[in-house]
């Protein structure tokens, strides 16, 4: 009879253990496992895009390109990386008191970092993308005056930003904020130094 009621004590405990462990311990370690599948693996967004650029490295010769872009992210499973395809327009018309104009193309592939947060419907984000860029316009044109040769150059940008999830489906790109380097000839140091700023929308899929 005691070994029987011993046997009973110490199934009750264990099935006690195993109810307290999957209340408790269990479902929290699953979500934790599964907490980057949440996140759609893929994503389209398409965002307004600022660029603060300059002409010649001597003084500023600051001015601002306006345009957009389209960006593509491709997560797999579980993963906290995303590959990403960047391709974006901007242009301007008001450079200098001549008004030359300068059209900028650009297009990179690179990697994204998604870091999760609470509450979930934040999604921070850490990326980095290398490609080509092209430019075109009246001041390409008079490069020997004031401006940029025309043709390709380098492009790499390192940076980040902030989406705010809104349904299942569609995020709003609060902001991106980006370095942008790139190496047109200029006839001093052929590098640019450029400010990229996005915001716009997110389609998940």
């Amino acid at each position: 009879m005691r070994t029987t009621i011993h046997c009973r004590r110490i199934v009750c405990l264990g099935a006690l253990s195993i109810a307290l462990a999957a209340a408790g311990t269990t479902p929290l370690l699953h979500a934790q496992a599964a907490r980057p599948a949440s996140y759609p693996p893929a994503e389209i967004a398409v965002t307004f895009e600022h660029l603060n650029s300059n002409t010649l490295p001597a003084g500023c010769g600051c001015f601002g390109l306006n345009g957009g872009s389209a960006t593509f992210a491709l997560r797999p499973r579980l993963s906290h990386l995303a590959g990403i395809f960047d391709f974006g327009v901007v242009h301007t018309g008001d450079i200098t008191a001549s008004n030359y104009t300068l059209t900028i193309v650009t297009f990179m592939v690179g990697a994204r970092y998604l870091l999760y947060t609470q509450p979930r419907r934040l999604q921070p984000y850490l990326q980095a993308a290398i490609g080509g860029a092209h430019s075109a316009g009246t001041l390409v044109e008079g490069y020997g005056a004031a401006g940029v040769s025309p043709g390709a150059g380098f492009a790499g940008s390192i940076g980040g930003g902030l989406d705010v999830r809104i349904g299942r489906r569609f995020a709003i790109r609060a902001i991106e904020a980006d370095y942008l380097a790139t190496t047109f000839s200029n006839g001093v140091n052929n590098h640019q130094n450029n400010l990229r700023l996005d915001a716009g929308v997110v389609l998940h899929f």
